[in-house]
């Protein structure tokens, strides 16, 4: 569905980008508005390394809260 993909440099994983499969790593799709008034999306892929998260935060924290109280890492 992305029309743009955004991918992490040097991942633990090489992430798949294309159209008829999902990535392990769960891209999220965001909606861009165009010039012309039309939307396109762009899927920003997370990375499995754990470079985003804050010092001491494990990847099993984030999806125990993301499973109990429905949040976004």
């Amino acid at each position: 569905m992305a029309d743009l993909h955004v991918t992490p440099v040097g991942d633990a994983i090489e992430h798949d980008t294309s159209a008829d499969s999902a990535c392990v790593c769960g891209p999220t799709d965001k909606p861009v508005p165009r010039e012309d008034g039309s939307i396109g999306w762009i899927a920003v892929h997370h990375s499995l390394d754990g470079r985003e998260r804050p010092r001491g935060e494990t990847t099993l924290t984030i999806l125990l809260d993301e499973r109990d109280f429905g949040g976004e890492a």
